[in-house]
């Protein structure tokens, strides 16, 4: 073959160029890999974060619960031993007035003593105290210069309220009636005792 004749190269076939780019690997490869572990690493990581925050704020709000119940439970402890201290001084109180009572002729006639005193309050303010206040209305000046129908209808609607106050009397006198005909045979007990003192009875003995 002639030196100047120019040398052909045969060319590599598609399945030589595929045999030789398969046997190359590209230095990007092996980073993209340790990216993608990273990635994962980091979204593992943060879902155990989320998880401990949860365990945590779960945490809080059970020790919330338990200090609210330990108050609660304080408090509760404290209105039993306020009402045991209520209980004693009660009946302290109670023993002290129904031996008095009992000195004084026994409960019946304690009875009868303050309805006595109950009744005499009423007829005062029913015969004496509304009275006075109906006799100075028609003895003043601003009635008598009324005309006559004005007076006679003022007089009608004072009359209408006296009959009203006799009738509120009449209940009153007989509900005290009553009480004296149920006190018979009985002591006076802690719920008599409590409105006595003006105290609130299921406040201290609950039902």
């Amino acid at each position: 073959m002639d030196d100047n004749e120019s040398t052909v190269v045969a060319s590599p076939s598609p399945k030589q160029l595929r045999k030789r780019s398969g046997g190359f690997k590209s230095p990007f490869t092996k980073k993209k890999k340790q990216e993608e572990g990273s990635v994962l690493e980091y979204s593992k990581s943060s879902k155990q974060v989320k998880e401990y925050t949860r365990n945590i704020d779960t945490m809080k709000q059970a020790i919330k619960i338990l200090k609210k119940y330990d108050m609660e439970l304080r408090t509760m402890e404290l209105i039993d031993k306020w009402r045991s201290i209520c209980d004693r001084s009660m009946s302290y109180i109670l023993n002290f007035t129904v031996l008095k009572i009992n000195k004084l002729g026994g409960y019946e006639e304690y009875k009868k003593r303050e309805i006595g005193m109950e009744k005499a309050k009423i007829e005062y303010q029913m015969d004496t105290s509304f009275q006075e206040e109906v006799d100075t209305v028609l003895e003043s000046e601003e009635f008598k210069s009324l005309s006559v129908d004005e007076q006679t209808e003022y007089r009608d609607q004072i009359d209408g309220k006296i009959n009203e106050m006799e009738s509120w009397k009449t209940s009153q006198l007989q509900k005290l009636d009553l009480q004296l005909e149920n006190c018979q045979g009985k002591e006076m007990d802690m719920l008599e005792l409590s409105k006595k003192l003006n105290v609130d009875y299921n406040l201290i003995y609950p039902m």
